[in-house]
């Protein structure tokens, strides 16, 4: 049986681990995020205003832009489950921003 899924908003926004079967949504009021995330998850950016990320995502985990902001990513992330962008803007610092996932551009 696998476990339920779970699911924290803005639990991650200082750095930290998001766990297998969790969900970490990252939504306003938060506008940077100050430490190192281990996702082994799903992390998802819902914000409508910018947030920016210079520590790295790393792990099995995937990434989304969801929401109508602007997500910046300056870090050398490592994460492998891919990004999806489905809404406003996700902008990369350099060629290893995005993990070593698949892109997709969802409505893009």
């Amino acid at each position: 049986m696998s476990p339920a899924s779970a699911q924290t908003t803005n639990g991650v926004t200082n750095g930290g681990t998001i766990s297998v079967g969790t969900t970490a949504i990252i939504t306003n009021p938060a506008t940077s995020i100050t430490g190192a995330i281990t996702n082994d998850g799903s992390l998802q950016f819902w914000q409508s205003t910018s947030l920016s990320n210079g520590f790295v995502i790393s792990g099995p985990g995937s990434v989304s832009q969801r929401g109508s902001g602007t997500t910046i990513f300056s870090g050398a992330n490592t994460y492998a489950g891919g990004t999806t962008n489905s809404a406003g803007t996700l902008s990369v610092g350099s060629s290893s921003a995005l993990g070593t996932g698949t892109l997709t551009m969802n409505g893009r």
